[in-house]
């Protein structure tokens, strides 16, 4: 806790590091590509993948060990996965393919910045430090999601030449509702995998 307090109103060393990292580190839990190298490893289930992913560097630990050390899971939730994904898949093995996982959802998000050299951010999201800015239209005319029906507005996030979509959900409990919501949002029709189009639309 110390480490995250802040000193003189400013944010501490863990708390500065969580916020340049945390967009990089969330895509072995968010992104498909992980998801995939867990299956093709042997892992059964998101939630053995997840942690067995999370846990392998410890060795073939049992729960007791991965309860003590993610503490903010129920028991039941990590014993229904650990020890068993020990029996599918070494914890060299899951580790290789986390590596695996993270690279490819990492490299296609590295490449659309190399291809697209994406541009300004869109306007209604930047700051305006002096009044004069808002006359020009910076910092003017965002909408707040959670504020409309739905919690869902559609607007512009992403830099401009950007398309990003790199977070797809499965057809797994409430990302499978997600999915078809987004279907819904961008006109596409029921149980098509939702695609990278309509950047300028968002979900708060």
């Amino acid at each position: 806790m110390s480490a995250a307090a802040t000193t003189g109103g400013a944010p501490g060393t863990a708390r500065r590091m969580w916020r340049a990292l945390e967009t990089l580190h969330m895509t072995v839990y968010f992104n498909p590509e992980p998801r995939d190298a867990y299956r093709r490893a042997g892992l059964r289930g998101g939630w053995m993948g997840y942690f067995a992913s999370r846990s392998a560097a410890m060795g073939p630990v049992p729960a007791e060990v991965v309860v003590a050390t993610f503490y903010n899971f129920h028991p039941r939730m990590v014993h229904r996965a650990i020890p068993d994904a020990w029996g599918f898949a070494t914890p060299a093995e899951v580790l290789a393919a986390r590596y695996q996982g993270a690279d490819a959802a990492l490299g296609a998000a590295s490449r659309e910045l190399e291809e697209a050299r994406p541009g300004r951010v869109p306007s209604h999201l930047q700051s305006a430090s002096y009044a004069g800015e808002k006359k020009l239209g910076i910092g003017v005319g965002y909408v707040y999601p959670h504020d409309q029906p739905g919690h869902w507005v559609a607007q512009r996030y992403l830099p401009e030449g950007l398309r990003g979509g790199y977070y797809r959900p499965t057809d797994q409990g409430q990302e499978a509702a997600m999915a078809e919501a987004w279907r819904r949002r961008r006109g596409q029709p029921d149980g098509e995998p939702p695609d990278r189009q309509a950047p300028e639309r968002g979900s708060g």
